[in-house]
């Protein structure tokens, strides 16, 4: 299905515009001054154009893997209220939706923030359950990178300190 879209031949809309910026970082081009887009996913980019060539595909497939693992992550988020057979099929359940299928294929940073919240809220959940500061602060080190990926992400601080002081 997808590979019967215009995503799959090359970058539209936002995706072109990380594209190019990607581009323009590899040329030796950096942004003057503030970010007009939030700037991890460009910088992600440019990683992987680094490492394995200019083409954009390769980004798709680094996104594949990276929604794969935030299946894993869901597991073990609901490993710590679920049974293990129950967190199991929450995590497939996860892995098998349409959205998040579709979403981990297309050039967008969406599916790495998904993943990036993922993290948090598992090691927020550890920090919960341990009391140790060292995965807090790791905690807020990936909340650091998810803003750094979609910044209207930062409407869910609140809540997320209601979680710690509750």
């Amino acid at each position: 299905l997808l590979l019967q879209t215009p995503y799959a031949l090359y970058p539209v809309l936002d995706a072109r515009r990380y594209y190019e910026w990607a581009l323009e970082i590899l040329a030796g081009s950096h942004a003057p001054g503030p970010f007009l887009y939030e700037p991890l996913y460009a910088y992600l980019q440019v990683a992987i154009y680094a490492l394995t060539g200019i083409d954009f595909h390769h980004v798709l497939v680094f996104q594949a893997f990276a929604g794969s693992f935030g299946a894993v992550l869901a597991y073990f988020i609901l490993l710590d209220h679920l049974p293990p057979r129950w967190s199991l099929a929450g995590a497939l359940a996860y892995a098998a939706y349409p959205v998040t299928l579709l979403a981990d294929t297309l050039p967008i940073k969406e599916p790495l923030a998904t993943v990036l919240l993922l993290a948090v809220v598992l090691l927020l959940q550890r920090h919960l359950r341990s009391g140790r500061p060292q995965t807090l602060f790791i905690a807020g080190l990936v909340l650091g990178l998810v803003f750094l990926v979609r910044q209207n992400l930062l409407a869910l601080t609140p809540f997320l300190l209601l979680v710690l002081l509750g």
